[in-house]
């Protein structure tokens, strides 16, 4: 095989020109890493101070020590100078890679010591553990099998067909090379040699899947994975296997094959119709905090109370089977001929084997799920799952997933119909994913009663005695976490912000106690990616929220800012904010808002957000027709006004004209009374994979307008 080849000629020129070497390395007695921001000028005055000192101690003599204590102010700035370079240099090393920047912040905020997990368990403890997990799922649904009938799901409108590849350009594979950032512990050749040689390397990976495509056959080399157990908290024992996540290492040069695979199959499975328009993991534009803006205004738009229901899935991508993935890419995504064979190559033939300590476990075949740690693994995923979308919509539930998350929101009208429709409906979901070797876990999935107190008190009643998903009884919960986001009964997401304070307010100590080695610019990057960061996160969400929880969030974001500025906790920080060109807490709400406003428009994707934002046509000719207004829902409530599809044009419709104009509403609305799903196919013929070329003039124009209108400069 050519990959086999390239391994090859590959190790025979790098045997030739940089054999591999034995290096002995002292192991630290301390657990601690020692530090390493020591200058040349820094070291030099920490031998000259100390010489000093021991002449001091020699002669006793009062020169000597003003001579001493005056060197050891002179070492003490140059330490201060070298440490203050050091913070600087690493952020400015790592600052083109978001990892590398991430992990760099986190290790200049806090000194971890280098855990070592003392364990008895082995690495063919852990191989036998992950495939006995996978076996016992798949015995529990054998068993329950043969007294079920596997529930109807309607058929997609058409089959769109993909029967052949192009071939791959030199500059796809070219770009592929040249966007790698890390390595895997089971590449053969190196990542810098293919990022240094880029320009061969793109030559014989296009040829590589150029020659993979044709055969309709994926390389067996890359089939192979390495599976490194982590543990997923220092809290838990780390002498249960439970306790740790399987992390899956494949090779680098498999996953850029799948890549240039990907960028072919991608635009067919999102333009199919059978792919569910609710899925938002694994898609160009869309996000969680789409996502979590569909499911907070469905929740908020609605006049009644709402059970918000998040269900739970037992190890989903390990239990995919290939059969029915091959039959669901064939007859619900029409594909066919080599494209299909290739997959079938892809998927199967697959093997994985444990490093844990040192210690490697024997080689065991996959024979289900999708790979872990792969490119096409979770598309594959995403089509996998997409009639449960059609499933749901034949009971008109509302629902959302990401991944193998699904959520599913319901209107209380009558407690018994409710109890009646979510028990069929979940029982449906169930046996539908255990037809296609997925179970369903009840017990790990959470049922939330939105609405008013008055409200919920007379309605958790009569729902808790028999609430149940798939026949288990659920209790209710007073919070869930959805995406990042902690929904509350009432919607005011006062655990989500509290949760945000306390993380923040972590990093912000640990901060301050090194803000004295930092320049301002060095302590501003640190501080937009730590806090600005987790303010921001979903933050659209927040819109109406209480002055309470703004204040909450404000605090922190003040005394972020006098922490990089360094002053004092009695400093305003309204001309701080100014300085560091920080919009204020609500400003970034309202920012956000009309951003994802202005991307939605512009390319019409998500469908989900797009079919909310309807562009104002009045009943005649006006001045103002061209002025590109939105509609403007009529709610009744506080509660209501509070949601995307009423906050977003009663925002948009206040920017500027000037700041309006460059979105593009120039494709029809839907009409009214249009449903979503009637709309799915015109509106994916209409949508984009990319944002337009005038969102950055977008963004800089609205946050200068914002700064104008918020913090005018005093006079």
């Amino acid at each position: 095989m050519y990959a086999e080849m390239i391994d090859r000629d590959v190790l025979t020129v790098l045997d030739k020109l940089a054999p591999l070497q034995t290096v002995t390395k002292r192991e630290s007695s301390s657990s601690v890493k020692t530090c390493n921001w020591h200058s040349a000028k820094s070291r030099s005055d920490k031998r000259e101070c100390r010489r000093l000192e021991r002449k001091y101690r020699r002669t006793g003599d009062q020169g000597d020590y003003r001579t001493w204590r005056k060197a050891g102010r002179g070492f003490i700035k140059s330490v201060n100078d070298a440490r203050k370079q050091y913070f600087s240099d690493a952020l400015n090393d790592s600052v083109n890679c978001c990892k590398s920047k991430w992990l760099t912040i986190k290790h200049l905020l806090h000194v971890t010591k280098t855990t070592v997990v003392r364990t008895c368990l082995t690495a063919a403890m852990f191989c036998q553990y992950f495939d006995d997990k996978v076996a016992l799922i798949s015995s529990n649904i054998s068993v329950r099998i043969p007294f079920l009938s596997p529930p109807f799901v309607p058929l997609a409108n058409s089959v769109p067909s993909f029967t052949t590849f192009s071939s791959v350009s030199l500059s796809q594979a070219d770009a592929l090379l040249l966007a790698l950032v890390k390595s895997s512990p089971v590449d053969v050749i190196p990542v810098c040699l293919l990022k240094s040689c880029h320009t061969t390397f793109a030559t014989l990976l296009s040829k590589l899947a150029d020659i993979s495509f044709a055969s309709g056959k994926f390389p067996d080399l890359y089939k192979s994975s390495q599976i490194s157990p982590l543990l997923k908290s220092p809290a838990l024992g780390v002498d249960d296997l439970a306790s740790y996540r399987p992390i899956s290492n494949l090779r680098t040069m498999g996953k850029l094959l799948e890549r240039l695979a990907q960028f072919q199959f991608r635009p067919h499975f999102l333009s199919a119709p059978a792919f569910s328009p609710f899925q938002s993991a694994y898609r160009p534009l869309h996000s969680t905090e789409t996502a979590a803006l569909f499911v907070t205004n469905n929740l908020l738009r609605s006049s009644l109370p709402s059970i918000l229901v998040s269900l739970d899935l037992s190890a989903a991508f390990d239990c995919v089977s290939h059969s029915i993935l091959i039959n669901r890419l064939s007859e619900d995504f029409g594909f066919s001929d080599q494209p299909l064979t290739w997959l079938r190559s892809y998927l199967t033939g697959r093997t994985q084997y444990v490093s844990f300590n040192g210690d490697r476990s024997s080689t065991s075949s996959i024979c289900v799920g999708v790979p872990q740690g792969s490119v096409l693994g979770p598309l594959l995923f995403c089509a996998y799952v997409s009639p449960i979308s059609r499933l749901l919509a034949s009971f008109g539930l509302i629902h959302h997933s990401y991944a193998d998350d699904t959520t599913l929101i319901l209107s209380v009208e009558s407690p018994s119909t409710l109890l009646s429709l979510l028990d069929q409906c979940t029982t449906a979901l169930c046996n539908w994913f255990l037809f296609n070797g997925l179970q369903l876990n009840p017990k790990k999935s959470e049922v939330l009663l939105v609405g008013s107190r008055e409200k919920r008190k007379i309605l958790s009643l009569s729902l808790c005695p028999g609430l149940t998903i798939a026949g288990t009884t659920i209790d209710l919960s007073t919070t869930t976490k959805i995406l990042g986001v902690i929904f509350d009964a009432a919607l005011s997401f006062d655990s989500h912000i509290s949760q945000i304070c306390k993380s923040a307010n972590y990093h912000l100590r640990a901060l301050a106690h090194i803000r004295r080695f930092l320049s301002v610019s060095t302590a501003n990057l640190i501080a937009c990616s730590i806090i600005s960061s987790r303010l921001d996160y979903c933050n659209s969400v927040l819109n109406g929220t209480s002055s309470h929880n703004l204040h909450r969030l404000q605090a922190v974001q003040n005394r972020a800012a006098r922490i990089v500025l360094g002053v004092g906790n009695r400093v305003s920080a309204e001309p701080l904010l100014r300085q560091l060109h920080w919009l204020p807490i609500s400003k970034r709400i309202v920012y956000k808002t009309a951003l994802i406003t202005f991307k939605t428009l512009s390319v019409h994707q998500p469908v989900y957000l797009s079919s909310l934002l309807i562009p104002h046509t009045p009943s005649r000719s006006l001045r103002s027709s061209n002025l590109n207004y939105l509609t403007v829902p009529r709610v009744t409530t506080v509660f209501q006004s509070r949601a995307f599809s009423v906050s977003a044009p009663r925002l948009w419709n206040s920017l500027p004209v000037s700041l309006r104009r460059l979105a593009d509403l120039s494709v029809p609305a839907l009409a009214s009374g249009t449903t979503l799903s009637s709309s799915l196919s015109a509106s994916s013929t209409l949508s984009c994979d990319s944002y337009p070329d005038n969102l950055l003039s977008f963004k800089r124009a609205l946050k200068t307008y914002l700064f104008d209108v918020n913090l005018p400069v005093a006079s």
